[in-house]
């Protein structure tokens, strides 16, 4: 998996102007088998003769399509 990027975006207005930093970590989505932007963790599986637990990955139309959840959103 490769280091996320960091997106910004600036909002300007008349009298004021907001900086917005968004994350977007590219990586491999286990579910379609594909490199995939915005990829985030849906599980660990332990395992116990290797060292190191596999981590499951989804990209956003997989986590809609199969109601995925987020480990850090559980």
């Amino acid at each position: 998996m490769t280091r996320p990027e960091k997106l910004t975006t600036q909002h300007t207005s008349s009298t004021q102007t907001t900086t917005t930093t968004t994350t977007t970590a590219h990586g491999y989505c286990c579910w379609h088998n594909g490199d995939a932007e915005d990829v985030r963790l849906i599980d660990v599986l332990e395992t116990v003769s290797r060292g190191g637990a596999p981590a499951l990955f989804a990209c956003p139309p997989c986590r809609d399509r199969y109601r995925l959840v987020p480990l850090a959103d559980r």
